[in-house]
């Protein structure tokens, strides 16, 4: 039967996650194993798999607070959740320049990438709803360590956005191309720059029938787990247009986007919980 870990053991790994993720954030390399090789001996017989799950276990617990997690630590849900939000509550009262650097990485602007292989992005492997389901916790223990819910705030950054929605472009017209649908792919529109916000997607394509397909575009440069924000236009215009409409999710995108698609109702894809309808898998 697994031990539960200690409020010490979690001290440890929970500073040294986010000693990496600081590193990681601004731009500095990180060996994660041998993080954990220095790690190991301090802990009370731990393995080196436990190490590693207790890591995705903080990334879950860092989503369910607003923060980007660490790329490499898939997020798992089942875990200690009261010790571990207490400690990493603690621990982030004394790191107030984490926030900073957080803050500057969801603000910074992003240019759309060159991708040699565009098609190549796609990655036909959709979360399962229950991946992420624990990001809908709330955290009511700790309301105010963090200021803000720091990937709400990146989907305010219009310049990845932007960025995000020339690379589906791209990726739409290679697509239809590759179908031999040049003609389809010449008429590829632009929608949210062409005709503004309030159409409730951002891309019209097509599909190799020559049907209209609405496209909404969600780009994120964390995780593929990472909640994302929908408004409610865009969830009522995924109902009306269920049989033509695809949300396209746009992940890692500062180093090596990939995208997923979710086509049809996003409600039937997705747990949304109300105000600006945050959803995940």
């Amino acid at each position: 039967m697994a031990r539960n870990w200690n409020r010490r053991e979690v001290a440890l790994t929970v500073k040294a996650y986010l000693d990496m993720l600081e590193a990681e954030l601004a731009g500095r390399p990180i060996n994660k194993a041998a993080v954990r090789r220095a790690l190991l001996p301090k802990l009370d017989n731990r393995s080196n798999g436990s190490l590693e799950f207790k890591n995705c276990n903080i990334s879950a617990a860092m989503i369910s607070m607003g923060l980007p997690p660490i790329d490499g630590y898939k997020p798992r849900w089942n875990y200690q959740h009261d010790l571990l939000h207490a400690v990493i509550g603690e621990s982030l009262r004394s790191r107030q320049g984490l926030f900073e650097t957080v803050e500057e990485a969801v603000e910074r602007r992003a240019e759309k990438p060159d991708v040699s292989d565009i098609l190549s992005i796609f990655d036909p492997a959709i979360p399962e709803r229950g991946e992420i389901y624990g990001s809908l916790r709330e955290t009511k223990e700790m309301p105010d360590v963090v200021p803000r819910n720091y990937l709400e705030q990146e989907t305010r950054n219009r310049s990845i956005g932007l960025a995000g929605e020339k690379l589906v472009l791209e990726f739409e017209r290679s697509r239809l191309i590759s179908l031999n649908r040049e003609k389809l792919a010449d008429r590829i529109e632009h929608v949210s720059i062409g005709r503004g916000d309030g159409e409730g997607f951002d891309v019209r394509s097509f599909d190799e029938h020559g049907k209209d397909l609405f496209i909404e575009v969600k780009t994120t440069q964390f995780r593929k787990e990472a909640p994302f924000f929908i408004s409610a236009n865009e969830v009522r215009f995924s109902e009306r247009n269920s049989d033509h409409y695809s949300l396209y999710r746009v992940y890692a995108f500062t180093k090596n986007p990939k995208l997923f698609m979710l086509p049809g109702n996003v409600t039937k894809r997705c747990h949304l919980s109300p105000t600006a309808f945050r959803a995940s898998f």
